[in-house]
């Protein structure tokens, strides 16, 4: 008895494995939901719909990034031009008008769901970062531009609540639904700015700007309470959403991350879908053993049941057995706990910043646009000391992130070199070399070729 896996056309040549198999075999499950759900379109699942939805879409791309090869990128851009290409411009459906629609083609006249298509829209700088097709946000741009303008603001600057044809703000209880529609507002009017700033356009500039100056300016003060940002739900408790979400758009300052971190480990409202941002969030504020603790707690129904894709909720008795917006554990386990990233559009410039936790042996390869980045990481558990070996891809340049040892000296080399030691950098190599210190992390900026970083203890 066999089977064939069959999915989009693809290879799978991304990879992450650590030392414990927890983590290894949710990332695969990760990848083999993906796969599946990818045909002539995203889709939701495919034993109930096979739809796409948006914001499904949107989760499933960030994945690609990590897992298979640049061929799958197409499938995310042929679903955003359907999409635009969707949108209504009869100004007698004042809703529909200049709506970006959730479901694209669907046979009924208009379909949106606000909170899935803001997060698309981040998806969409998101996109962009990934793979530098800078002819992909110029299409996007005016669309995105349009459809933000249909969400009016009240004399304090935040936005008024738009519920489009789905109130639907993720699966699950207790939604802060008044701060999560003012962050995600500000997150995407923030990627379209950005997306100005790439095109050099200033059409729709002073918008975005006053529009968000307006967000940030009132934000606090309408939803900080001291301890946590909460503006109303059914129980009078804060929501890990959109604790998460104000870090993630930069909305939250460092400040706040110690009081957010004890929702973020108390609150585990999201559905999978959500859980994606909630595990980002942790791991940017630098808590990487609680997102690692929070991934077990969250996902280990999943790892330990029957099926080797991916349920549509953590409650296993409920939803389908195939839905991919669960993936998030894939993106965070390689671009956050492994630390590859791009810091400029389509990898020309990149870092390998690990946040590992307590995990000491990490293996993760990343099938970036300018080439395969394979990297090794291994940290001493015991004195902190690190050894990470990368390979910098032809036409890019990276950022290592070695991690420091607050209140003990270190060594640092490159290749048996030694790059620095005892607070200063040593003189010499062109390719590598030293460029400043966070506290936490020491940071090299390397040419293209393959080193071995170690740090040791001195």
């Amino acid at each position: 008895l066999a089977y064939r896996q069959s999915g989009y056309n693809a290879e799978f040549a991304g990879s992450f494995e650590c030392e414990d198999g927890f983590f290894n075999k949710l990332w695969k499950m990760s990848l083999y939901t993906l796969y599946i759900t990818m045909r002539d379109n995203y889709m939701d699942c495919p034993d109930r719909e096979r739809a796409q939805w948006w914001g499904d879409s949107t989760n499933e791309s960030h994945l690609t990034f990590y897992c298979l090869d640049p061929s799958a990128r197409a499938l995310y851009r042929s679903g955003a031009e359907r999409m635009v290409c969707w949108v209504k411009k009869d100004r007698s459906d004042p809703e529909g008008y200049n709506a970006l629609q959730t479901v694209v083609p669907i046979n009924t006249g208009y379909f949106e769901l606000p909170f899935q298509q803001l997060a698309g829209v981040v998806g969409m700088w998101t996109y962009y970062m990934y793979t530098g097709e800078r002819d992909f946000i110029k299409e996007m741009y005016l669309p995105a531009l349009d459809y933000l303008k249909k969400w009016e603001t009240g004399a304090d600057g935040l936005v008024l609540h738009r519920s489009g044809s789905w109130d639907w703000p993720d699966w699950g209880e207790h939604h802060d639904v008044p701060a999560l529609e003012y962050v995600w507002a500000y997150f995407a009017l923030d990627c379209v700015l950005k997306m100005a700033d790439e095109l050099g356009t200033d059409e729709g500039r002073g918008f975005l700007t006053e529009r968000m100056a307006g967000i940030a300016g009132a934000y606090d003060k309408t939803f900080w309470t001291g301890e946590y940002y909460h503006g109303s739900t059914d129980d009078g408790m804060p929501d890990d959403r959109a604790q998460a979400l104000a870090v993630l758009a930069g909305l939250a300052g460092r400040d706040k991350y110690p009081a957010i971190i004890k929702v973020l480990t108390t609150r585990m409202e999201s559905s999978p879908y959500m859980e994606k941002y909630v595990l980002d969030a942790m791991l940017e504020m630098g808590y990487a053993d609680e997102a690692l603790r929070r991934m077990k707690t969250r996902y280990a129904g999943m790892v330990n049941g029957e099926w080797t894709t991916l349920n549509e909720h953590f409650d296993l008795t409920d939803g389908t057995h195939n839905h991919a917006w669960s993936g998030g554990p894939l993106e965070a386990l390689s671009g956050f706990v492994a630390g590859v990233a791009p810091d400029s559009p389509g990898y020309e410039r990149w870092h390998i910043i690990p946040r590992t936790g307590r995990l000491c042996d990490i293996k993760v390869v990343v099938p970036s646009v300018r080439g395969d980045i394979r990297a090794e990481i291994k940290r001493d558990p015991d004195t902190g000391a690190c050894r990470i070996a990368v390979n910098v891809p032809e036409t890019t340049e990276a950022v290592i992130g070695m991690p420091a040892v607050p209140g003990r000296g270190v060594r640092v080399t490159a290749n048996g070199e030694v790059l620095y030691e005892s607070g200063a950098p040593a003189p010499g190599r062109a390719d590598i070399r030293y460029v400043r210190s966070d506290g936490n992390y020491l940071y090299f900026t390397a040419l293209p070729g393959d080193y071995t970083l170690k740090s040791e203890i001195i």
